[in-house]
């Protein structure tokens, strides 16, 4: 399957968005291209998100979100 772009917007409508250090901020209600995703589906059916600008994976825990990976991991799927 080809990659698809997408944006991730929250119930306040701000998008997800990556800054120039692979912080996770959701402030903005314009898209812009800090928030700008790819979905990667890998083989056995898991998706991860990398960030079209930066060129990183989405990952992290309950508490918090980064986009840092060069590869997709067990954080980022």
């Amino acid at each position: 399957m080809e990659n698809c772009v997408i944006f991730l917007r929250s119930h306040l409508a701000k998008y997800l968005s990556v800054d120039q250090f692979g912080n996770v901020l959701c402030e903005s209600e314009e898209r812009d291209a800090g928030s700008r995703f790819q979905i990667s589906i890998s083989d056995d059916g898991k998706w991860a998100l990398r960030n079209e600008s930066r060129g990183y994976y989405l990952g992290g825990n309950p508490e918090k979100l980064t986009c840092t990976a060069k590869v997709p991991g067990t954080t980022e799927y």
